[in-house]
């Protein structure tokens, strides 16, 4: 894997909320990592990027239960 990527680590593997929650930190803390190796290093830019991105993640994780999660 490049990097050393590690999946989160979850304590609770039944309960879907810490599930998505791991998860969606995990994804934040990845593409944080790509857009400042692209080149975006102004912290103001990469933190307002991470709000819109993680608020998008939210309404997408929200927008249709998943009991089968």
């Amino acid at each position: 894997m490049p990097d050393q990527i590690r999946p989160p680590q979850v304590a609770n593997t039944e309960d879907p909320f810490e599930v998505l929650r791991a998860s969606k930190d995990f994804f934040l803390r990845r593409l944080w990592e790509i857009v400042s190796k692209a080149g975006v290093g102004k912290q103001s830019l990469l933190a307002a990027f991470g709000r819109e991105v993680g608020d998008a993640y939210d309404q997408l994780a929200s927008a249709s239960p998943r009991d089968d999660f």
